[in-house]
């Protein structure tokens, strides 16, 4: 071997190429020596669902009043009956009058259910009699040229429609002029003279 740099020369490039050949061969042998990989399967979440939203009924509240253990307001649950209702009072007393409510109907939140006694009128039947306009007492014979609507519809066979016709047929000089008018032939007359006249 020479000393000069010309001599060295391949020396250190063999050296060089001889090393890189060995560490290509350490990176094969480690590449292919890695165990095998396993392979998973990714596999998407499953989609969120959002739950639909619960809809709650909320309690009511009704009075219970009249021929009950424990008048008072209580709460029910949707779906409860008046039967529940009356319950939750404690019960009906022994002369409560059961028929004449219904206990199967389903009260409305703030409804007040009465319950009476047997031979008294419920709440909703005296109010019925109030709002009942009472009828005029009509005193006959009337007068045909100066009766109201009213007291000509109380003579027989006499409906609104002819009163109006009586009305608009004004003046009579005589019980047999009511004739005149369309729809009173003879035995509407006949029904109606004892019970007209006509002023003087």
């Amino acid at each position: 071997m020479s000393d000069s740099p010309g001599g060295w020369k391949p020396f250190l490039e063999g050296f060089v190429l001889a090393s890189l050949a060995w560490v290509g061969v350490i990176f094969v042998y480690r590449l292919f020596d890695r165990p095998p990989r396993s392979e998973v399967a990714l596999v998407p979440p499953p989609p969120t669902v959002t739950p639909a939203p619960t809809f709650t009924p909320s309690p009511l509240y009704v009075h219970v009043s009249g021929d009950v253990h424990s008048p008072g307001v209580y709460m029910l649950s949707p779906g409860d009956r008046v039967e529940d209702a009356i319950r939750a009072a404690g019960g009906a007393l022994p002369d409560a009058d059961l028929d004449a409510i219904d206990l199967a109907a389903k009260p409305a939140d703030g409804e007040k259910i009465y319950v009476p006694r047997i031979g008294e009128a419920t709440p909703a039947q005296r109010t019925s009699r109030l709002r009942k306009t009472p009828t005029p007492t009509v005193v006959f014979p009337v007068d045909i040229n100066t009766a109201s609507l009213q007291e000509l519809e109380a003579l027989p066979r006499i409906g609104p429609s002819l009163a109006k016709r009586i009305v608009q047929n004004r003046p009579y000089s005589s019980i047999e002029d009511i004739m005149r008018v369309p729809g009173i032939g003879q035995s509407t007359f006949d029904k109606i003279k004892d019970k007209i006249t006509v002023g003087k």
